[in-house]
Parts: structure tokens; C-alpha cells; sequence
């Protein structure tokens, strides 16, 4: 392995590794190494663009809050360049913990959840200027039985007939968790 997909990859393992322990002065600290000063992080909507600066106070706490006894659990982690030769690191897993308290207008559930991730990571000199982070979310309000799903009615559709919701084109940074509508319980069916 190239030298610097190697350091990329231990210095992405530092903040997994505080995220599996749920170590919160750790997790301020690896991001404060971690991140440039003007990193741009683009997740998955409702939560939208976030400054690297801002990047605990407006994902990770909130998360803590929800999830009190959370851990990170990586399945994979990837390193290497793109075709324009920027350099990378991936990870995918899932955050497990008792959800404890709402998240994004989710009702919590008092018992075990996750989230599954994908989170990419663009390094240029030693520090992360890009993060591009994909999480189910529409997978967590499944869990609490709620469901706020686009043509749906409401109602949960089979995970193979899930869609992209129209609205997402318009998840920009000011759509930010302070923003999201409240979920509305899904309707027992019998099938």
C-alpha cells in the first residue's frame, strides 16, 4: 500500500476508533486534527452541507445525545486515488446504539437502532478537505415505525420499491437538522 493511503487510513482510524468508544473530547480532538480549516462536509439530506468547523457541533453531538451509548462499527475501510488522482478514504458500517432520545424528528425508540454509513474522506496534505457521507435515515425512521416517505401516503413502501425523494434536489445547507418536518406514525397494515 502507497505510504500515503496508509497515513490517510490511520489517521481516519483515530476517529473510528474514538467513535467506537464513544469518546466525545476525543472525537472534538481528531476532527480538530483531522479536518482542514475550510474541509466542506456534504451529507445526505435533510442534513445538507456543513462547514469542517462545524462538523461535531452539527452532526456528532447531536447523535451522541440520541444514541448515549452509541459505537461506530466499520465493516470496511478503503484507501487510494480517484482518476484526477485526489486521494481517498472510505468507510462503511453502521452506528448501533439504544436510541434514547429523538434525532431529527424521530421519535426515539428506547431500545437498539442504527444507521448504516458510507463516509468518504478527500485528504490533500495530511488533512481531510472533503467529506461526502451517505446515511440511512429513511432506515432509522423505519425502525421507530415512523415514515414520511415521498408518494407513499404515508405508508412504508418495500425496501425494493424505494425512491428518491423529488424534494432532495433542494436539500441545501440551510435545510439542516434545525430544519426537519416531524415524522408521523406509520399505520398498522395487515398484508
Amino acid at each position: 500500500m502507497n505510504d500515503k493511503h496508509h497515513r490517510n487510513k490511520l489517521a481516519i482510524r483515530a476517529l473510528c476508533q474514538a467513535l467506537y468508544h464513544l469518546d466525545k473530547k476525543r472525537v472534538q480532538q481528531v476532527l480538530s486534527d483531522l479536518l482542514s480549516s475550510n474541509a466542506n462536509c456534504h451529507f445526505s439530506c435533510p442534513l445538507g452541507d456543513i462547514a469542517g468547523a462545524e462538523l461535531y457541533n452539527q452532526i456528532f453531538a447531536p447523535l451522541f445525545s440520541a444514541f448515549p451509548d452509541m459505537e461506530r462499527r466499520d465493516v470496511i475501510c478503503i484507501s487510494g486515488s480517484d482518476q484526477d488522482g485526489a486521494e481517498w478514504v472510505g468507510c462503511a458500517g453502521h452506528y448501533v446504539g439504544r436510541f434514547m432520545a429523538p434525532y431529527l424528528g424521530i421519535p426515539a425508540t428506547g431500545h437498539i437502532a442504527h444507521i448504516r454509513f458510507h463516509e468518504f474522506f478527500r485528504f490533500s496534505d495530511g488533512k481531510v478537505q472533503e467529506v461526502q457521507a451517505i446515511w440511512d435515515l429513511p432506515e432509522l425512521m423505519l425502525q421507530a415505525g415512523v415514515w414520511q416517505g415521498c408518494n407513499t401516503g404515508g405508508q412504508s413502501p418495500p425496501s425494493h420499491q424505494m425512491q428518491v425523494c423529488p424534494h432532495q434536489q433542494n436539500c441545501t445547507k440551510s435545510n439542516s437538522i434545525t430544519n426537519v418536518h416531524p415524522m408521523q406514525p406509520v399505520a398498522n397494515t395487515t398484508d
